[in-house]
């Protein structure tokens, strides 16, 4: 019997024993392994709510994993259904922590560059981003598009020397591009060596196409044997409105020979690894809104057209035009492309369109955009006019659209009169900073309406090959306006140097 007792006793103190160890592991860990539990327990809980709100991760994989746009959009679709509400809590979440992480950028940036190496075997090109920044701090790449939380956002309007669009979105090393356009000079003159100077990485990871008038694609393709946007750089995801609804040269449904060319140019770049989603595709596979880092979300602004396919007789291209609205802490953007009056009604009644910080002005100020229905609803602080009217006599902006905004536009700028627009925001700052290549002076609508009679007057001399009356009388009428303007006004005149020009050209006849 006390055999038996010592025997109990013993297994008894065994089971103690057993226990006991099991608690030391745990207790008496190190404070880094305690961290490493928490950690674990929360990146479980990560997946789960990135599975259930994974527009963002979606959007991430996409466009760093797929080769093939019909291939992996099917699948892609069926676990990437995401909710905005989620999101924007999950976009909380992280952003305080990434603030508490900040000290140990180092390690997290180092963990992320490993994990995106798996995930991105199919594209070296388009790989996460690393930035070399000491003051950025890191963040979860399962729930945003980009591994860090810049200083600083900054959004370029490139002068393209003529009307047209190429607008560069620079956060760190991760930049969006509207449209590459103006003309195929511009494209390989202009739009290539000004990108250089700011895609560092030589990829940009995001790009739209919003329709395909020249001025808002032609420098894509940019000059013969010469490098355009799309041979310039490398891609990681290329936007555009899509077969069926391209432009037409002709009523028999040929595409223009600019799209041709466009669209050899963008299968290229698909060929060598980029992502290529329609814009139908964005809204079937519920990837409209794109959460790069907790203070910056890109979403895609649904209006009808999209899924209206395009004939030349019917329809009028502007209004295929892919929307987008950029929010970067409290300040909003909206791009529209060119979309006039049609197209901005179906944005409205498809959208709860916020108060606009900075428009870029429909249809670089067309009398055709900015109507009441979309300015009332967006009421724009300021305006930026992507216009550069020098050699055409399309005489953007025109002082319909303007009135229209100055109900709620205090600043302005334009293209020709500043040159490169940079409107620049710091983290943290509630303040906008605009920087301009030529002058930084503000667009000053003023002066801008008061000589716009002496531009439509020069404008309308047209060309001519001999003397006339007639011809002799529009300069004439033209160059009397322009000097009874005040020294202000004629800052404004921007087709000035064509008066000039048919001057002597008359002259000399």
């Amino acid at each position: 019997m006390k055999v038996t007792k010592k025997i109990l006793t013993f297994l008894l103190l065994g089971l103690f024993l057993s226990s006991c160890d099991f608690r030391i592991e745990i207790d008496f860990g190190d404070e880094d392994s305690t961290t490493a539990v928490s950690s674990d327990k929360k990146s479980s809980s990560s997946s789960k709510s990135s599975s259930n709100s994974s527009t963002n991760k979606l959007s991430s994989d996409s466009s760093k994993n797929n080769n093939s746009s019909s291939t992996n959009k099917t699948s892609t679709s069926s676990t990437n259904k995401s909710s905005s509400t989620t999101t924007s809590n999950s976009t909380t979440t992280t952003s305080s922590s990434s603030k508490q992480e900040s000290s140990s950028t180092t390690t997290t940036s180092s963990s992320s560059s490993s994990s995106s190496s798996t995930e991105t075997s199919t594209s070296s090109s388009t790989s996460s981003p690393s930035v070399d920044s000491s003051s950025s701090s890191s963040v979860d790449t399962n729930t945003y598009l980009y591994d860090k939380v810049e200083e600083e956002l900054n959004v370029h309007y490139i002068d393209l020397g003529v009307s047209g669009d190429s607008i560069l979105i620079d956060y760190g090393n991760y930049e969006i591009l509207i449209d590459a356009g103006g003309n195929k000079t511009a494209g390989t003159n202009i739009i290539v060596p000004y990108l250089r100077e700011y895609v560092e990485d030589n990829t940009i990871e995001l790009t739209i196409n919003t329709h395909g008038h020249e001025d808002h694609m032609a420098g894509y393709v940019g000059l013969a044997n010469k490098d355009g946007v799309f041979s310039a750089f490398s891609y990681g995801t290329i936007v555009d409105p899509g077969e069926g609804y391209e432009n037409l040269k002709n009523n028999n449904g040929d595409l223009t020979d600019l799209q041709v060319q466009y669209n050899e140019k963008r299968d290229a770049k698909i060929a060598e690894g980029s992502t290529y989603y329609t814009i139908r595709d964005i809204f079937d596979n519920n990837l409209e809104r794109w959460t790069i880092a907790p203070d910056l979300t890109l979403t895609f602004l649904y209006q009808k057209y999209y899924d209206i396919p395009y004939t030349k007789t019917s329809q009028n291209l502007n209004d295929y035009s892919i929307c987008t609205l950029l929010e970067y802490q409290d300040f909003k953007f909206l791009f529209t492309g060119d979309l006039e009056k049609k197209g901005e009604e179906s944005l409205v009644e498809n959208n709860e369109l916020p108060e606009i910080d900075v428009y870029k002005a429909g249809h670089h100020g067309s009398d055709t955009a900015s109507n009441d229905c979309l300015v009332d609803m967006i009421k724009p602080k300021m305006s930026i006019f992507t216009a550069d009217s020098l050699g055409d006599t399309y005489k953007f902006p025109h002082p319909e659209a303007i009135d229209r905004l100055s109900k709620y536009s205090t600043t302005y700028y334009a293209s020709y009169f500043n040159g490169h627009i940079v409107v620049n925001m710091k983290k943290d700052e509630k303040t906008i900073n605009v920087n301009c290549s030529d002058r930084n002076d503000s667009f000053k609508i003023e002066p801008y309406l008061a000589c716009y009679p002496t531009i439509e007057a020069i404008a309308a001399i047209g060309s001519f090959s001999s003397k006339s009356d007639a011809v002799l009388q529009k300069i004439e009428t033209a160059e009397a306006l322009y000097s009874a303007l005040t020294t202000e006004q004629k800052e404004y005149v921007y087709n000035y140097s064509k008066l000039v020009t048919a001057r002597e050209k008359y002259d000399k006849l």
